[in-house]
């Protein structure tokens, strides 16, 4: 299973590398794709527990609120 998340339209460079960064502090790992590294790819098991992955989305809610909070 491959998500992603387009962050082009948000009027940073390199945003999408600043919350992957962020993601990662948080023990989170995932990675930039797409033109201009614009998007932030997230790759969980084809097989999760319902806990494990609703705690993953939590810290990209927070990896993407703090670099949202860092840019402003």
């Amino acid at each position: 299973m491959i998500w992603g998340i387009e962050f082009e339209k948000i009027p940073v460079a390199n945003f999408s590398k600043l919350v992957t960064a962020k993601a990662f502090e948080n023990k989170l790992i995932i990675e930039c794709a797409g033109r201009k590294d614009s998007v932030v790819k997230i790759m969980p098991p084809l097989v999760i527990e319902k806990e494990v992955l609703l705690e993953g989305l939590a810290k990209l809610k927070k990896a993407i609120a703090e670099s949202l909070a860092e840019i402003k």
